[in-house]
Formats: structure tokens, sequence, C-alpha cells
């Protein structure tokens, strides 16, 4: 008894063989078990018991076609909104598409920012009209069930522009002394700070 999958191959691990004899004394029953741990690359594949002895030469078959669930496998990708630097970009709206290879697809889809649910029927596309950056460095993710859950994080980095945490104030310094001045700028991507420093309104006087 020879065990072939569906690619053709002959299998060799997982086999089990048993002969027992009939009544008569004359004629034997085989059984060939085989045992295995099913993946996803096994769904839909068909796998051959072949059978033949001295008898017959010729192959006796049979086959059987194995259908595995497994839980969704997640995929979550921009469809529009970025930007010419391949960025999201403030104030634009903002798709975001989930794609679940799964088993059975009896599918329900959730999706949530930063852990809160988004209201609403979202199922493979989720529709941001208005991206600010409060959305900057959210975190977004596409829940989705069948049998087994499953769910995939993408971080979206909201581009914003340089703003001042803190200004700068003028201080004032006697002749000679050491000063520190403080620039204090965030954004997305980090700004570069560059200092000028003008004289030239204090010249002639």
């Amino acid at each position: 008894i020879t065990w072939i999958d569906g690619l053709g191959d002959v299998m060799k691990d997982g086999l089990e063989y048993i002969v027992e004899a009939l009544p008569d004394g004359r004629r034997f029953t085989a059984k060939s078990i085989l045992k295995l741990t099913p993946k996803k690359e096994h769904h839909n594949t068909t796998f051959t018991c072949q059978a033949q002895n001295t008898a017959d030469r010729t192959y006796r078959s049979a086959k059987l076609r194995l259908e595995v669930k497994y839980a969704p496998k997640v995929t979550l990708s921009i469809v529009s909104g970025l930007g010419p630097s391949g960025r999201l970009t403030e104030f634009a709206e903002v798709r975001l598409a989930c794609k679940a290879d799964a088993n059975p697809l009896d599918l329900t889809y959730r999706w949530f920012i930063n852990d809160e649910l988004v209201p609403g029927d979202y199922t493979t596309e989720l529709v941001i009209p208005n991206i600010t950056r409060k959305y900057h460095d959210a975190i977004v993710k596409c829940e989705v069930h069948n049998p087994v859950e499953s769910s995939h994080l993408r971080r979206c980095h909201m581009p914003d522009g340089p703003r001042f945490r803190t200004r700068p104030r003028s201080i004032q310094a006697d002749l000679g002394t050491t000063v520190t001045l403080s620039c204090d700028v965030d954004g997305n991507p980090p700004p570069d700070i560059v200092w000028i420093h003008d004289d030239t309104a204090k010249k002639g006087l």
C-alpha cells in the first residue's frame, strides 16, 4: 500500500501498516494508516492510496480530498491618501484595505483605532475622510473573525508640519558671558533646525 500526496510524491512519514489474517487462513486484510498534522497548504489537496499484490500487479487506488480549516491570515494596506513622499498627507481622505485568506470564508470584520472600535459597517475597507495630526502614530487594527481569530496591526505615520513645543524667548546677558538658547520643535518627519544670527539691526548703534 502506497500513499501519494497532492504533488505526486510518495509519502514515507507518519505511516502505520497493519496486516490481519482472515478466518479462512488464505486471505489477509491490509491497512495503511496515514497520520499527519494538517496545514494550510494541505487545503483542497488530494491524497491517493494505492494498493497491489503479487496476484494482481494492477494498482487499485482511492482518493480523498482534504479540507483544512485555518485562521484568517490578514494583510493591511493603505489604498489612497499617500502624498508624493509616500507618507500620509494631512487633511486627505485615507482608505485602508484589509484582506484575509481563511477557511471557512464566513468572515466578520472589525476596525480599531488605538484600541477604540470604529463605528459603522466597514468590512474590507476603512475610510477616514479627513486625517488630521491627531492620527499621527495611531495604531490601526483590522480584526477578522472565523472559527479562529486573527488581527493585523499597522502604525500610521501622519506627516506633521514643524511647530514649537516651547517658543524661544529673548534673554538678557552680560558682555563676555555664555548664554544658552533653546529651540524646541516637533514634527514628522523630524524638522531640520537652522540658527541664523542677524546683527544688521545693531550696526551703527
